[in-house]
């Protein structure tokens, strides 16, 4: 199966919306039952499936199909299974903002507050911490793309993407025209954070490296570790048991954004 995964609100939606211009096997609606009453937030779609927190069935009838998977759900996945994952990154200032806009949105068209599992920075490090430490730890082949460049250059990126998906690169032309940059509305100068400074610099750094598809080198996976030590006392009451994907470890360098 062909992933498309990050955090919500990270652009999985877009990916699928261009993947599907492109004629490549999809597998989930554009809108189901339950999300038709947001589509203010996707309003060309969003193609989620019963997949989309882990593989429900037999893997091998996913074979060769796209579809979205969020972060735990990949690395609950047997490895054989991931042909290619696609993992986009936001900036976290957009997540915190696009995350608190998607909940109001949320709320008011089920007419109820909804809970949210954890604050949406520490979401944001910790979903993506995790899914690079798996990615480093199975080797799985992963494609690591910045959000700003979906945007920017989106014909460059969608080629990138069907070469690495090993389909056909003539098609980059109508996945960019899937591409609406008017519909990135965070606007990052509103997000807040009660993080310390250092954790917000490595958090920026981490998401420079993504978008410069530069090496993680020794000194900065050790950032990254500590980092992450210094923010699983906050997480750790939001995951209520679930520590089987937990114990993320960054173990090995990274390139981020080249294709394994």
């Amino acid at each position: 199966m062909i992933v498309v995964t990050g955090c919500r609100r990270s652009g999985t939606s877009l990916w699928m919306q261009m993947l599907a211009a492109a004629d490549l096997p999809i597998v989930g609606q554009k809108f189901s039952e339950e999300l038709e009453v947001l589509a203010e937030a996707n309003p060309k779609g969003f193609y989620e499936s019963v997949h989309r927190y882990g593989v429900q069935g037999d893997p091998a009838d996913l074979a060769g199909c796209v579809l979205k998977m969020f972060v735990p759900g990949v690395i609950e996945a047997d490895e054989e299974d991931l042909e290619r994952v696609i993992l986009t990154l936001r900036p976290w200032r957009e997540h915190v903002v696009s995350a608190a806009a998607f909940e109001k949105l949320e709320s008011a068209a089920l007419g109820t507050d909804v809970p949210q599992a954890m604050p949406a920075d520490l979401e944001w490090w910790f979903e993506n911490y995790c899914l690079l430490s798996d990615f480093s730890d199975r080797d799985y082949p992963m494609m690591v793309v910045a959000y700003d460049l979906l945007l920017e250059k989106p014909r460059e990126t969608a080629e990138r993407a069907l070469v690495y998906l090993d389909a056909d690169p003539a098609k980059a032309d109508v996945m960019a025209a899937a591409v609406d940059p008017a519909l990135r509305r965070a606007d990052p100068a509103r997000a807040t954070s009660e993080l310390p400074p250092e954790v917000l610099e490595t958090f920026d750094a981490l998401y420079a490296r993504v978008r410069g598809r530069e090496a993680f080198d020794d000194a900065f996976v050790d950032r990254l570790g500590e980092t992450h030590e210094t923010l699983m006392p906050l997480i750790a009451p939001y995951l209520e048991g679930e520590d089987d994907w937990i114990e993320a470890e960054l173990d090995e360098d990274l390139e981020a954004g080249d294709e394994a």
